[in-house]
């Protein structure tokens, strides 16, 4: 009896100890917004909804924390659009100069194209914003589930080595940011075609994550998936500059800025939102769950875009 009373007890911390959101363990303190102690039943869930009624990890008081994560998600993506919208700008302010008046004709028409090459990009911006913010929105909820050791990959000390995504949610998210990853892909061409084109000394954000579908999987499973509460960001906004238009480079220095934002030891230097920092600068007193005897693989499949859409997070962008 009370040996399989504690058990069962153990069992229950398990559930709520997912490796992947380790810096909000429960640990008793009540100056932070922590994971439940075991998976216990809420009704007023605003932003991971889909849990009310059912046993979680989740609470009211982790929504602050939750919502922190989901903005600086927002505030990097919509900063990244931002970028061409500013170099844009500033290519239809310089078509207003002597500069540009007094160029050959062969070389106002690559600027011009190099202009009209933003419209289609720009257009295809917040379609693939909001489809990134539903899969971001998925894997924050699945912060709520008790069985989240059936749906990841762990090592044999325990650790979680990858989550098993559902195709179907890569899919959804490539549907609106395959076309806009091809049109990012022109817009750089065409603006390095042109001597025109390049001169703002403005940056332009990376989109190789979007280059094609393979790509695009692999970055939302082994970067959104693994760090929910806690995004990073390239440290130097893995941006690329007038200047390396200008030496032609349109493919390498296009990528995410890896080789840019790693300290000495190789490691990824990507700083974290204050806003992260602060929510979770409380670590957990506890100790982590159990390790497996050996590594283990998933069960089950996670779809986080579905989550993403039953969610009570606002996935649109407000007017």
């Amino acid at each position: 009896g009370t040996a399989v009373a504690a058990v069962v007890d153990d069992l229950a911390i398990f559930q709520c100890m997912d490796p992947l959101f380790r810096s909000h363990w429960y640990s008793g303190r009540t100056d932070t917004a922590q994971l439940e102690a075991r998976p216990v039943t809420h009704e007023r869930l605003l932003h991971c909804r889909m849990w009310n009624g059912r046993a979680s990890c989740c609470n009211g008081a982790l929504e602050v924390t939750q919502q922190a994560a989901f903005d600086a998600y927002r505030v990097h993506f919509e900063g990244q659009i931002a970028m061409m919208r500013n170099y844009l700008a500033s290519l239809e302010m310089l078509r207003e100069t002597e500069v540009y008046s007094h160029t050959e004709v062969q070389e106002k028409g690559l600027f011009d194209r190099a202009v009209d090459s933003f419209k289609p990009a720009l257009d295809l911006a917040d379609g693939c914003v909001t489809a990134i913010m539903t899969f971001v929105a998925g894997m924050i909820c699945f912060s709520c589930e008790p069985q989240w050791s059936y749906y990841v990959w762990r090592s044999g000390t325990g650790d979680v080595l990858a989550v098993q995504v559902d195709r179907k949610a890569c899919l959804f998210v490539d549907r609106s940011c395959g076309g806009f990853g091809r049109a990012v892909q022109n817009m750089y061409m065409r603006t390095s075609e042109s001597k025109l084109a390049k001169m703002p000394s403005l940056p332009l954000p990376a989109s190789s994550m979007l280059d094609d579908r393979e790509q695009m999987c692999e970055w939302l499973r082994s970067h959104v998936a693994m760090q929910p509460l806690r995004p990073s960001f390239p440290s130097q906004a893995a941006v690329r500059s007038s200047r390396a238009l200008a030496q032609g480079d349109t493919k390498n220095d296009l990528v995410s800025g890896q080789e840019e934002s790693q300290d000495d030891d190789g490691k990824d230097a990507y700083p974290i939102p204050e806003a992260v920092v602060r929510a979770t600068a409380m670590p957990p007193t506890v100790a982590p769950p159990a390790a497996p005897s050996r590594a283990t693989e998933p069960s089950l499949v996670l779809d986080p875009v579905k989550d993403g859409l039953a969610s009570g997070f606002e996935l649109q962008q407000a007017a």
